[in-house]
């Protein structure tokens, strides 16, 4: 895992029905225009660094969308980011948690590249994570150029090590929804297949959001 790395991963419900002229763009759209001019530069100010904001295709409302943003450090961030998004007058309210990476990413550059963004989740009890971990990484090495994806991130929810569930949250990007879906063909892919195949039986549930990213 990288040391030191931490994200916020937030999920943002805007207001509907407000008189901002942002608004005209969508519920969405004006709500990432609020961001970009109010909330960022305000959590820029406490430490906070612009990872990425994903409007939805499929599995959000269309007045929300998802911010990450990286930090080098984990004490107090939540309490700064629920303050700082609460505080705007676009935001409705905002669903948020730390997570840290795993087998990726390696640093906090951006992802930048047009295309689709699946967000999926795995429930998964903590004893499994790092198996699930090294299968999916192992995976990935013929996965990729099968399918022309590129593994963006593989998160890890941060909870109390008493916890008997966690989850994982895998962030891959897609030229488009098309590749999305041949993606599932597994048996294009014999190798990642038996991985994948292996990693579904020690998950509880997935779920799943595809995304556009905003630049």
């Amino acid at each position: 895992m990288a040391s030191g790395l931490y994200f916020d991963y937030a999920t943002i419900t805007g207001r509907r029905g407000t008189s901002d002229t942002h608004f005209h763009a969508g519920p969405a759209r004006a709500l990432a225009q609020s961001l970009r001019e109010e909330g960022l530069p305000r959590l820029e100010a406490i430490g906070g660094r612009f990872y990425g904001l994903w409007i939805a295709q499929f599995g959000l409302a269309s007045n929300q969308l998802v911010l990450m943003t990286s930090w080098d450090r984990q004490q107090g961030v939540s309490a700064s980011v629920e303050e700082t998004l609460s505080s705007l007058e676009a935001v409705e309210c905002i669903d948020h948690h730390m997570v840290v990476p795993t087998a990726r990413p390696k640093s906090a550059e951006p992802p930048r590249r047009p295309g689709a963004y699946v967000h999926r989740w795995f429930d998964v009890a903590p004893r499994h994570v790092d198996e699930i971990v090294e299968l999916s990484a192992t995976a990935w090495e013929t996965f990729e150029s099968t399918f022309e994806v590129e593994v963006i991130g593989f998160f890890l929810r941060v909870v109390e090590p008493s916890a008997d569930s966690t989850q994982l949250m895998l962030l891959n990007w897609y030229p488009s929804l098309a590749a999305w879906e041949a993606s599932r063909n597994f048996d294009a892919d014999p190798e990642s297949k038996r991985n994948f195949l292996r990693r579904a039986e020690l998950t509880t549930g997935t779920r799943a959001i595809t995304t556009a990213l905003l630049t």
